[in-house]
């Protein structure tokens, strides 16, 4: 979905019932919202509030507070805030939640970012080998472009982990 330029209010209940929504992106020339670094969200761009996201968004670090975002069919959410945004957030009980390293404490102390399945550091290797480690299988590990790679890469990325069960996870190691 984009969001052209011209958009300057988005009511409450928009996006609701689009669960589906894959991917969001709001035009450079929005004076209003944005979607900084390609996050698959709508940020309000004064007041740095996620307002809507989908099932590929992860969360910048500048965000300062979330009006609302569903979790429902999320398997990962990346959330890069180091200082843990205020937050309206649906169905965080099956989804692991990768938060930066020292902040960890803080969002299993904080509510609703208690109740996600798991809370990892972002780019904990204990982290990534976990996936492997549930399912008593070794990954394969792919990069972006879906191209195979020799085992467990050891530079920063994204890539995504393959278990010979079939559970997938995107992981981002800094």
């Amino acid at each position: 979905m984009v969001i052209s330029g011209s958009v300057v209010n988005i009511g409450n209940e928009a996006f609701n019932c689009c669960e589906e929504l894959e991917s969001i992106i709001v035009e450079n020339s929005n004076a209003v919202y944005d979607s900084r670094e390609n996050c698959n969200a709508i940020i309000e761009t004064p007041t740095n509030t996620l307002i809507v996201g989908c099932k590929k968004t992860f969360i910048p670090n500048n965000v300062r507070k979330i009006e609302y975002l569903s979790c429902e069919g999320m398997q990962d959410l990346y959330c890069y805030a180091e200082s843990v945004p205020v937050a309206t957030i649906n169905y965080p009980y099956s989804t692991t939640l990768y938060v930066p390293v020292g902040s960890v404490e803080a969002y299993k102390a904080t509510s609703p970012w208690s109740k996600f399945k798991e809370i990892l550091a972002i780019g904990d290797i204990n982290a990534i080998n976990t996936i492997g480690d549930e399912m008593h299988t070794t990954p394969t590990w792919y990069n972006m472009n879906g191209f195979r790679l020799n085992g467990k890469p050891n530079k920063r990325g994204i890539y995504i982990v393959h278990t010979s069960n079939g559970k997938s996870r995107t992981i981002v190691i800094n």
